[in-house]
Formats: structure tokens, C-alpha cells, sequence
């Protein structure tokens, strides 16, 4: 949006994907397109996505069209919420992928009988509730965007008892079946993004971590940088220096690189 002004494209293709509304209440991987799979993260993002795009056009006509698939998603995914947390679904047309990195790929799908939860997963569900009570606000949908604002609310905190570690002083990125110990800057950056880390100590303490790539905490890929420097600017202007000396560093290299 702001490097080229262009608004019509992404509203196109983020409206192509309202096409792709499963009745399991997931969008298609890909559109046009269909697919065995799809990626569950990628519709939450798509949610995101549609905020953003109001939140930068001010195009509420746009808003309007798309607030029926939003609530198609969100509403499809509290019928599945357990004790307020969404469960990876299972079976094979699901893939729980998140990044191109360690751990992270989502190689194995959840099988009939196994319940794991996702740090990653329900972090991007909250941060599509609130972007869903965004679009419904804007849309005069008043009831829906105050539901909706509320369990992204009361999902907080229950994200951070289930998967904060206080010996590791971060996120684990999965808890249950087949649930691996690992630890990742994705998984930080979304605790930070959707006001799971609740405290201001934790929130400095993620931020110092990010900018300072601890080996103990799978590295994000360009793909999902987004959400690392979004997460570390969210402690104020303070971090930004350094925020623009990494990029300048990971994308400098390429323009050198011709």
C-alpha cells in the first residue's frame, strides 16, 4: 500500500478467496484453485489481511463484501474451540504449517484421536478475532464485533497458561500428541502481537530475544519477518534503529547481490 498505492489488486485477490469458502469453514490453500489441503493459519491470516486492508484504504464498501466470509470463519472456528482454545483439526486435508524453518513445516498431520494445540494457531485465531471485530465495527455489525472482541480478549490468558515456560522464559510452540519441545521467534512475535505476553518485563524480555537471534528459538524465515519486526516495533520507535539495520542487512544483501 504504501510503496506503490495500489489497492485494487489486493482486493481482488483477497476477494477471489471468499470463492474458496470450504464447508468446514476454511479457505483453499490457493485460488483459483482445488486442493486436498489447506493451511489453517493461512485463512486466519487472510483475515488479517482484510483488516489491513481498511485500515489502509478506508474502503468500507470492500469491508462489506468480505465481513461474510469473516464471519463464516470466526464463527466456524467457535463451534470447534475447546475450554477457549482452538485444537489443530485433524486429518489429512489439514496442514499445519506456519514457516519454512525448523520444526515448523507441519509434516505429519493430526490423526483421529490426538488433540494438540498450537501456540501458533490460536495466536493468529485471537489476533483474527480482534480483526474481525475491526471489519464488523466498520461495517455497523456492532453485536458481532463486540462477540468477537471479547473471546479474542479471554483468549489471551489462556494461551499464556498453556504455553508459556517459565524455565525457558518463552512460548513453547506446541502442547499435547506428538507435541514437540520447541521454541521459535514466530511463535514470540505472534505472543507479542496479540497481547498474549501480558506483562511488560515479558513483553522487553521477547523483544531483546527477537533482535538478539538466541540460538534457542528456530529463526523466522524471510516469509514471516513480517510478524518478527511488527512484534519488536510494538515496543515504540526505541527499537527501530535496529529493527532497520536487520532489514537493511537481509535485503541489502540481495540488492548487492543484484
Amino acid at each position: 500500500y504504501y510503496a506503490f498505492g495500489d489497492v485494487r489488486f489486493p482486493a481482488n485477490a483477497f476477494g477471489l478467496f471468499t470463492k474458496g469458502l470450504g464447508d468446514d469453514g476454511w479457505l483453499e490453500m490457493c485460488m483459483p484453485a482445488k486442493i486436498a489441503i489447506t493451511i489453517p493459519s493461512f485463512t486466519l491470516a487472510w483475515v488479517l489481511a482484510v483488516a489491513d486492508h481498511r485500515i489502509y484504504t478506508g474502503n468500507i464498501t470492500f469491508s462489506r463484501k468480505m465481513l461474510p466470509t469473516v464471519r463464516a470463519i470466526l464463527e466456524a472456528r467457535i463451534k470447534e474451540m475447546v475450554d477457549g482454545l482452538l485444537p489443530c483439526p485433524v486429518g489429512q486435508r489439514y496442514w499445519q504449517f506456519y514457516d519454512w524453518a525448523d520444526g515448523l513445516s507441519g509434516d505429519e498431520r493430526m490423526k483421529p484421536g490426538e488433540v494438540r494445540y498450537d501456540a501458533p494457531l490460536n495466536m493468529f485465531l485471537s489476533l483474527a478475532f480482534k480483526a474481525g471485530s475491526f471489519i464488523a465495527e466498520a461495517c455497523g455489525a456492532d453485536k458481532e464485533a463486540r462477540k468477537w472482541a471479547e473471546i479474542s480478549k479471554e483468549m489471551r490468558p489462556r494461551i499464556n497458561r498453556l504455553f508459556w515456560d517459565p524455565s525457558a522464559e518463552a512460548f513453547l510452540t506446541y502442547v499435547g500428541d506428538r507435541a514437540p519441545k520447541h521454541y521459535c521467534e514466530l511463535t514470540q512475535s505472534l505472543a507479542l502481537l496479540s497481547g498474549t505476553a501480558d506483562k511488560a518485563k515479558t513483553r522487553n524480555h521477547l523483544r531483546e530475544g527477537l533482535l538478539a537471534r538466541r540460538e534457542d528459538w528456530v529463526e523466522t524465515t524471510l516469509s514471516q519477518s513480517l510478524y518478527k519486526y511488527e512484534a519488536i516495533l510494538s515496543g515504540g520507535m526505541k527499537f527501530g534503529r535496529r529493527v532497520f539495520d536487520a532489514i537493511d542487512s537481509e535485503w541489502g544483501a540481495m540488492l548487492e547481490q543484484g
